[in-house]
């Protein structure tokens, strides 16, 4: 049992910690382009307050 347990575990473990990874890239790239998208229509000191 611990023979089929142990690498479906590893297996399971590498694939959760993939998929975080890249939801949590997918995030960032999301709120760096809307911090973008913000900057280009009102680039002043407020915007980059609020931004920070």
């Amino acid at each position: 049992m611990v023979i089929i347990e142990a690498p479906s575990m590893i297996y399971l473990h590498s694939h959760v910690i993939h998929s975080r990874v890249s939801q949590e890239l997918q995030s960032l790239k999301a709120r760096g382009n809307s911090h973008r998208d913000v900057l280009e229509i009102s680039f002043d000191s407020s915007t980059l307050h609020h931004i920070r």
